[in-house]
């Protein structure tokens, strides 16, 4: 009988560190477990960190496309004006020298139309030199 109590006794004391090195294993695995939500809170706070950055980043650059567009635009349209500006000057020039650009055009050398129309040479040459290259 006294082999059944001591049996007994070791079966209970077996079961009792068992018990034991379970707790201690939950613990462990709660304390796993806090670890790994620490670190995840951490690595979320760097994520949020660099998310902000970039993003301000990207609203920075947005911002100099913008004014970079604006200014590109401003160029388009100046020289648009500055085309207008040429052709109405081009209009202007031919209209006012008809006779020079129609002579021209006719195959009349600078000289010849200097002379038939009274002008000087350097006047002729410089209207059409103004009014573009020569057509022939």
């Amino acid at each position: 009988m006294l082999d059944y109590i001591i049996m007994a006794l070791l079966l209970l004391n077996g079961i009792g560190v068992f018990l034991l090195l379970l707790k201690g294993t939950n613990k462990q695995k709660g304390n796993v477990q806090i670890d790994l939500q620490k670190k995840f809170a951490e690595q979320q706070m760097i994520w949020n960190r660099e998310w902000n950055e970039l993003k301000t980043m990207m609203e920075r650059h947005h911002e100099e496309v913008l004014t970079e567009l604006g200014k590109w635009e401003a160029t388009r349209q100046s020289m648009q004006q500055t085309s207008h500006s040429t052709q109405n000057q081009h209009l202007f020039l031919q209209d006012r020298y008809k006779e020079i650009f129609h002579l021209h055009q006719q195959g009349f050398s600078v000289e010849q139309i200097a002379k038939k129309l009274d002008k000087g040479v350097g006047e002729v040459s410089f209207i059409l030199q103004l009014a573009g290259p020569p057509s022939k």
